[in-house]
């Protein structure tokens, strides 16, 4: 696993961080995959959002307007949360997950797992799908927990759910937060049989 940071697409001064992973299964998977008569791309890369564009932005604001931190002040914050992450991921673990609702985390290849199909219409009325996989990763409350404690940060709409999008249509959906998946469709698939 390796940290990858950027800036986010909200806002050129919020910084993003993504863990990428290895896939080890990625070449057990095909490229293209059809369900419910729709077509999904493999994506060619794979990671878990830790704070992608929407948080990412909302913690800038936190730390420019709540903490009234100046740029140079953010940019050290920003390295003190690479360090820590950095710091964390030597510890790291990933368990698959076999339900998004009550996350119980299993020890097993990727073939045992269950995966969900989620479809996101937009208010452009484009209509994003893919199909995601919830995990477990040890350390993902604790960036969390390192967030509010050193800069009193909490995201607002609460901890996004940890995951890895597998396949997508159109673009990758962005899930923010639990609640997201309140608002898309969202079905049970197998991928693995």
């Amino acid at each position: 696993m390796k940290l990858i940071t950027g800036l986010s697409n909200k806002n050129e001064f919020a910084k993003t961080f993504l863990i990428d992973i290895d896939y080890t299964n990625k070449k057990a998977l095909k490229k293209t995959i059809n369900i419910d008569e729709k077509t999904l791309i493999l994506k060619e890369e794979f990671h878990i959002t830790f704070l992608g564009s929407t948080l990412a932005d909302e913690l800038y604001k936190h730390l420019k307007n709540k903490k009234k931190q100046s740029q140079e002040q953010i940019e050290q914050s920003y390295l003190k949360i690479e360090n820590k992450t950095k710091e964390m991921l030597k510890t790291a673990e990933i368990s698959y997950g076999t339900s998004c609702i009550n996350e119980v985390p299993k020890k097993s290849l990727i073939f045992d797992c269950k995966c969900f199909l989620l479809e996101k219409k937009y208010e452009n009325q484009e209509i994003r799908e893919a199909i995601i996989q919830i995990i477990k990763l040890n350390i993902y409350e604790e960036f969390f927990k390192f967030l509010e404690g050193a800069f009193g940060y909490y995201p607002k709409r609460g901890i996004p759910k940890c995951h890895i999008t597998i396949y997508y249509k159109n673009k990758p959906i962005g899930l923010n937060t639990y609640k997201d998946f309140e608002k898309y469709k969202i079905k049970e698939v197998e991928l693995f049989n």
